[in-house]
């Protein structure tokens, strides 16, 4: 194997030998200006070519690094699986693959959402934790796998294990496709779970006891990112992407272009209730106060190292004053919002806009509790009078006044 850099181009050949023929793989210059990753190509393609000559299977290292490849550069491993230089079906061709194994390669080869990444890795570490670290994915039969739902079921909640069992159905079907497993042990493999056991049953934390929450706290910016939590419904990440530029605190109904952190994408002109534009005009004096004026991030404390567990910051102050800490503490204030609208006048439609999930998966997570109907007197008439608001439109506008979709139809 040979690395030839072309002249005037932004990319090196690497020669690879296959049965005496060479053959050429491109790569951008920048790829192998990483040595460690260089250092890794060399090993991969130099064991393809020994094993293409002697026979055998490929090393886990060279699969590693094949299945970067992949990712990064489809093009020289299709000619690579065209070559017969490689088998596509699996990491380990012609080896029994254990279940963190299969795992593994399937995470790698497949995802790259970290968040869809870090669930796969739950599952992978549940079923390990029954089966162990040398059970093969062949060898499990579909007898055994119900005796571990049956198991993890004491340990776990049913919504937990149905997105388990739906991994490990996908992970089955994907292994037998490519050949990993000669038949697919799992096909008839079924975890039936009752929809109320899938509900996740947050608790509703009322006005007032949000309101003996709030008075533990002493900092401004935090008591100002705990009301946003509650009275806009966000999510633990969502006002990492709102900035102090998306907010209009002075109008006679407040309003923010709240940012999604799931769909990574602005929901929209969202109405900011009375009890969260309190807290937020009051952190913004005291930023002008110290910086001269309120641009950036709204709250910068959310991309400190302490922010990885900032729902410990608030137990910890309402146990020092013995106000009781509802479970699930950011998912109950989002699921407490979500509740609230939802009791509105057309509330399941201003649920989609507001707190930015769908009807149906509203209607999976959060169960229906009574509001508290002081909160809900309040929350109708303020809300009526916002959908009143000529501006009371939910996607932001071009500065004709229209939104980027009428103004696209117009000109069309």
């Amino acid at each position: 194997m040979k690395i030839y850099s072309q002249k005037d181009r932004d990319s090196s050949k690497i020669a690879i030998y296959l049965n005496g023929d060479r053959k050429w793989c491109g790569f951008p210059r920048q790829v192998l200006q990483d040595k460690k990753f260089k250092r890794q190509l060399e090993d991969c393609f130099e064991d393809i070519e020994l094993k293409n000559h002697t026979g055998g299977t490929l090393e886990a290292s060279t699969w590693a690094t094949l299945h970067r490849i992949e990712k990064t550069n489809p093009r020289v491993f299709r000619n690579l699986v065209k070559w017969n230089a490689i088998d596509p079906r699996g990491a380990v061709a012609g080896k029994e693959m254990s279940l963190a194994e299969a795992f593994e390669d399937y995470i790698g080869r497949v995802f790259t959402s970290p968040r869809t990444i870090d669930n796969w890795n739950q599952t992978k570490r549940r079923l390990i934790s029954y089966f162990g670290n040398q059970k093969t994915i062949s060898g499990v039969t579909l007898l055994e796998m119900k005796q571990c739902f049956a198991e993890l079921s004491k340990r776990y909640a049913a919504s937990t294990l149905h997105k388990d069992h739906k991994n490990v159905k996908q992970l089955w079907r994907e292994c037998s496709d490519n050949g990993q497993i000669a038949t697919n042990a799992l096909a008839k493999f079924s975890y039936k779970v009752d929809r109320q056991d899938l509900v996740a049953r947050k608790e509703y934390v009322t006005a007032a006891w949000f309101d003996a929450a709030l008075a533990c706290i002493q900092s401004q910016q935090q008591r100002a990112l705990l009301a946003y939590y509650r009275w806009l419904g966000a999510r633990q990440n969502d006002p990492k992407g709102d900035n102090w530029e998306d907010l209009e605190l002075d109008r006679d109904f407040p309003r923010v272009l709240r940012y999604d952190c799931k769909k990574k994408r602005k929901l929209g002109w969202c109405p900011i209730p009375p009890q969260a534009a309190a807290e937020l005009r009051q952190w913004r004096e005291q930023v002008i106060a110290r910086e001269g004026k309120a641009i950036g991030p709204i709250f910068p404390w959310l991309f400190g190292r302490s922010s990885s567990r900032g729902h410990q910051y608030y137990v910890r102050r309402m146990n020092r004053k013995k106000v009781p800490v509802w479970d699930s503490f950011f998912n109950s204030l989002r699921a407490s919002r979500s509740r609230e609208i939802r009791a509105l006048e057309n509330g399941r439609k201003l649920e989609q806009l507001w707190i930015g999930h769908s009807e149906a998966v509203a209607d999976l997570h959060y169960d229906v509790a009574n509001c508290d109907q002081d909160q809900k007197f309040i929350e109708d008439h303020y809300f009526e009078q916002v959908c009143r608001q000529p501006n009371s439109q939910t996607r932001p506008q071009t500065e004709s006044g229209q939104t980027p979709e009428e103004q696209k139809k117009g000109v069309a």
